[in-house]
This record gives structure tokens, C-alpha cells and sequence, in this order.
């Protein structure tokens, strides 16, 4: 059984667009929180426009590729989809709390 399996698992190649989704968020990940702590005075907004970017690439391509590997058997890479899209929603959240965060802070008259 678990050979089949194998056998089954070794003619199918990852979907591109999968791994495309899981490399830009984590791209945009690295881009946005480690240029900040090497670079101390970079603006902000790039950083934030960057991470946006990189989120709807990534989950646009993550929800391409299921679309892929569910109507072609010879695909994989469903993993790297999800993790991509995850990832991204999570990375979203975080940003829209920093900001929630940042705004509250300030002292606005």
C-alpha cells in the first residue's frame, strides 16, 4: 500500500504556482521586519505597501494553484498553497493590528 502510494507520488511534479505563493510571502516577510532592523531609518509605508503586495500575490496564486492541482492529478503542492495563503492572512492581521496599534499610540489632537 505504501508503495503505491510512492509510486503514485513520484510521477507528479509541485505546481509552480504553488511554490510561487509560499516564496513571495515569505519574501515579503523577510523584506518587511528584517530591512527595519538592519536599515534604522527606512520609511515605514514601503515596508507596509511591500507586505500588501506580497499578500495578494501570494494569495492569488496560492487560490490558482488549488484550483490547479484539483483539476490536473498530475499536480501537487496543495500544501504550499494553504501555507501560502495562511501565511498571508496571518502576515495581513498582523499588519492591520501594528497600525491599530501605531494610531492608537500617536497623540493626534
Amino acid at each position: 500500500m505504501i508503495n503505491k502510494e510512492v509510486s503514485e507520488m513520484k510521477g507528479k511534479k509541485y505546481d509552480k504556482f504553488a511554490i510561487t505563493s509560499f516564496v513571495f510571502i515569505i519574501l515579503g516577510l523577510l523584506i518587511s521586519f528584517v530591512i527595519p532592523i538592519l536599515i534604522f531609518y527606512f520609511p515605514v509605508i514601503y515596508l507596509s505597501i511591500i507586505l500588501i503586495m506580497s499578500v495578494l500575490v501570494s494569495i492569488t496564486f496560492g487560490v490558482i494553484s488549488l484550483i490547479r492541482i484539483k483539476r490536473n492529478n498530475k499536480l501537487k503542492g496543495r500544501k504550499f498553497a494553504w501555507a501560502g495563503i495562511i501565511i498571508s492572512v496571518l502576515s495581513l492581521l498582523l499588519l492591520i493590528i501594528i497600525t491599530i496599534i501605531l494610531i492608537s499610540i500617536m497623540d493626534l489632537p
